[in-house]
């Protein structure tokens, strides 16, 4: 997958200095800045690889790739993350959990 993440400056001055590939956003998002993610909506689509995204994922330019698009909320439904996020088609599987209240 490749991802990209947007979040605001004002909400987690110095994110940048803080390693990731050793700390989860999220828990570095709550345990730093206590920031409480509340719920999120999310967009999935197909689409064609751009050839940069090609590139990082190692497949054809306008390759078939799934795209999420993800916004994040707080409690107070201030928006605090945006996330797209590309997959493989070729290796990527979802699975969907409905309760009937969501129906």
């Amino acid at each position: 997958m490749f991802e990209s993440t947007y979040l605001p400056s004002e909400i987690c001055p110095e994110l940048d200095k803080i390693d990731l590939t050793k700390n989860s956003l999220y828990q570095v998002l709550v345990e730093i800045y206590n920031v409480r993610m509340h719920h999120a909506a999310e967009i999935l689509e197909a689409a064609a690889a751009s050839g940069f995204v090609a590139g990082q994922l190692g497949i054809k330019p306008k390759s078939p790739v799934l795209v999420v698009h993800r916004v994040v909320f707080t409690e107070s439904n201030q928006p605090i993350e945006s996330a797209h996020t590309t997959y493989r088609a070729d290796r990527y599987r979802a699975t969907f959990y409905l309760s009937k209240n969501a129906l």
